[in-house]
């Protein structure tokens, strides 16, 4: 296996960067959307085509690491096909459905509790902003364990949540920490950095530079960590290209 390079993956960020930027520069939004509806209509369409490069990023960058640089040609390869479709499908069902749905399992009791008992939670109390880091770190916990999905969907092996949280047994806590709590507080500094260092006209550029960099920490931070945990004969068994 050929270890992957930093010019392997510079190229890697080339090609997929360049849609990315000239779609994060959309049109504003309006303060009167209902006189504005197809440029509301826009901006969505254009935000879901700024994602479909990162998909594409994030498949090329888990096989370039799990694989080799040899099973992702450089400046990637634009084809579009089952592989991919999974990867998409698992981000949306982990980020719109299974988090959101976790986040209400969690948090409504606690809140139907105390609205039962008189004690109703308000976010700026400090028993609410307790609560609010208790069900946070949770939330991270669960999906840490359920990330494995997509470095495994990316190398073809079929995976599922219930292999995924199987395979993060014990694990869970570091991979939150690892995968979850380091490169959002990464994104939350480069956020922070463009806003105070970087002139407005040329934020939203920055902002995707910058994203695609940490994004590639963040890939690889998660390829390594299912390398650790996966047997390597099922990482290096024969994939489809």
């Amino acid at each position: 296996m050929i270890a992957a390079t930093p010019a392997h993956f510079a190229s890697l960020i080339v090609v997929p960067l360049v849609p990315s930027v000239l779609l994060s520069l959309r049109l504003p939004s309006d303060p009167e959307p209902a006189r504005n509806l197809m440029l509301i209509a826009t901006n969505w369409i254009l935000g879901l085509l700024a994602w479909l490069p990162l998909v594409l990023f994030a498949v090329w960058c888990h096989r370039s690491i799990l694989l080799g640089a040899s099973s992702v040609r450089s400046f990637g390869s634009f084809q579009w096909g089952e592989r991919e479709n999974r990867f998409a499908v698992w981000i949306v069902c982990i980020y719109f459905f299974l988090i959101p749905g976790a986040a209400v399992a969690l948090l409504a009791p606690v809140w139907l509790a105390g609205e039962s008992l008189g004690v109703p939670w308000h976010w700026e109390d400090v028993a609410g902003k307790w609560l609010f880091g208790a069900a946070l770190s949770l939330l991270s916990y669960v999906l840490a364990r359920f990330l494995l999905v997509f470095p495994a969907t990316a190398v073809d092996l079929d995976p599922s949540l219930f292999r995924a949280w199987r395979l993060s047994h014990g694990n869970g806590w570091r991979l939150a920490l690892v995968a979850v709590a380091l490169p959002y507080a990464l994104h939350g500094i480069v956020g922070e950095a463009v806003d105070a260092w970087i002139p407005k006209a040329w934020s939203d550029v920055a902002g995707v530079i910058l994203g695609y960099g940490v994004g590639l920490f963040e890939v690889a931070l998660l390829s390594v960590a299912f390398r650790s945990l996966a047997s390597e004969d099922l990482i290096a068994r024969p994939q489809g290209g």
